[in-house]
């Protein structure tokens, strides 16, 4: 579960170790598509370093 950090300006929510978010995909039509992914995360311990990460895949390649 997330925890509350105060860091003496307000503080902010955020998780120790590993997470996972999970999301459900539902496929609209039996063509060809995409799945993609656009995440902006700060990677924390005493200092944030914004961390930018872009993946996209075909469907194709991770269905049967």
């Amino acid at each position: 579960p997330p925890i509350f950090v105060d860091d003496g300006s307000g503080g902010y929510y955020g998780y120790e170790g590993g997470v996972i978010f999970q999301s459900p995909l539902h496929r609209l039509d039996a063509g060809a598509g995409h799945i993609g992914l656009s995440l902006f995360i700060g990677v924390c311990r005493d200092l944030c370093v914004p961390v930018q990460f872009d993946w996209q895949v075909d469907i194709s390649a991770i269905t049967r």
